[in-house]
């Protein structure tokens, strides 16, 4: 199968005790962590409980992107681990035994994958198989969805491996961003932000104010690569307004 090339991505975040607050969700720190400096940025996250119903819109949704979506939790054995089965559904596919992933659980568990770890096995027909290195029972892709645990521990090793083996990431940096800060209010950035945004069509420009309210803004954009012009139009634009500015501390 060819790599597919990836510059942006989405999560999909499910379970119950997420939303409830019965566990915290790691899954989007990680990707935080770990994406941007591949160079891919993180364009989507959702979160869903186990609804079926409403797993499958959320699925309906994401597949809409072109993007690869991760696709944390409900992949288990239980009867609330509905989201191999409604990805079948929203594929089309029927929900049939995978042999690799049957032959994968039956050595690992031996006479204990039955009755029910085995279940696992049964998977969209046609999808592909994502190896966990932790416990061996393997996620599985198809279309842009990627398919992991909800467990941190087993999915984040496993999203490695996509990185190593099906997807190309850039692997540097693609987004520079550059900032200053002003002391000002929001409203007098806006006139200058829709100046600014208009004449860098390239650039994406942000106006972040202080947490305390303090009359500190954060005032930057973000680009493909450094662009001193752009941040020397921005300064430009500050002092003929009579904005002070400062350079950000980091």
């Amino acid at each position: 199968m060819a790599r597919r090339i990836v510059t942006k991505a989405g999560a999909l975040i499910i379970g119950d005790e997420i939303l409830s607050g019965y566990r915290q969700d790691a899954h989007l720190a990680h990707l935080i962590k770990t994406l941007p400096p591949l160079g891919v940025a993180i364009s989507r996250v959702g979160y869903v409980g186990d609804d079926p119903k409403e797993l499958y819109q959320a699925l309906a949704c994401s597949r809409q992107s072109a993007i690869p979506i991760f696709c944390f939790g409900g992949i288990g054995a239980t009867e609330d681990d509905r989201t191999r089965q409604t990805a079948a559904d929203l594929f089309n596919r029927p929900l049939t035994r995978h042999p690799e992933a049957e032959r994968m659980i039956r050595d690992r568990f031996a006479d204990q994958a039955e009755p029910y770890r085995i279940r696992m096995a049964d998977l969209p027909e046609g999808c592909g198989l994502i190896p966990n290195p932790v416990n061996q029972i393997p996620g599985f892709y198809h279309d842009n969805h990627y398919f992991l645990p909800g467990f941190p521990t087993l999915a984040h090793p496993m999203l490695t491996w996509l990185w190593e083996n099906l997807l190309t990431p850039p692997g540097h940096q693609t987004v520079v961003v550059t900032s200053l800060m002003v002391t000002s209010l929001e409203s007098q950035l806006v006139p200058l932000m829709e100046s600014l945004a208009a004449q860098h069509p390239t650039c994406r420009f942000f106006c972040l104010p202080s947490a305390n309210f303090n009359g500190q803004i954060e005032f930057g954009f973000r680009s493909p690569q450094p662009n001193p012009e752009v941040l020397a139009d921005l300064q430009h634009k500050l002092d003929s307004a009579n904005i002070p500015w400062k350079p950000t501390a980091h």
